[in-house]
């Protein structure tokens, strides 16, 4: 009998990291594997790291550096995506997505989106906005 033809690779196993990029956490995959040859013919082994990774965050609402009126409703829009193959767990506002921002009190605010992946990844994305005591000089881009 003669060799046999070369398969191609197995994964054998797979396991997760993480790598910081500018204090986004981002998940690494390493995955095993070899190729199978024929009779009497070495195994070669192979690390790949893949690069998963971030999940991504985009908020709509509210728009950053904008102003508003003083007790004008404003609602929270925000949504959160993960590089595939990772999916995202968790995708949590200041207030919920749909919900009323602040805007009770003149001040400078802050709204953080904080979203999380099943591959151990994590991203946050803050945004400031203004609330304005006098209800004629607010703008926003938004509303107009």
């Amino acid at each position: 009998m003669g060799a046999q033809p070369t398969m191609g690779p197995i994964l054998r196993a797979c396991a997760v990291g993480a790598l910081v990029l500018g204090g986004v956490v981002a998940p690494v995959a390493s995955a095993h594997a070899h190729h199978q040859r024929g009779h009497g013919q070495r195994r070669r082994n192979r690390t790949r790291r893949v690069f998963v990774g971030a999940p991504s965050i985009s908020i709509a609402s509210p728009v950053n550096g904008d102003h508003y009126a003083r007790g004008k409703t404003v609602m929270a829009a925000y949504t959160c995506t993960a590089s595939p193959p990772a999916v995202v767990s968790s995708c949590n506002g200041g207030v919920p997505n749909g919900a009323p921002l602040p805007t009770a009190t003149p001040g400078t605010y802050s709204f953080t989106v904080t979203a999380r992946d099943d591959h151990g990844g994590t991203a946050r994305r803050t945004v400031v906005y203004i609330v304005s005591a006098a209800h004629s000089r607010a703008r926003s881009r938004a509303t107009g």
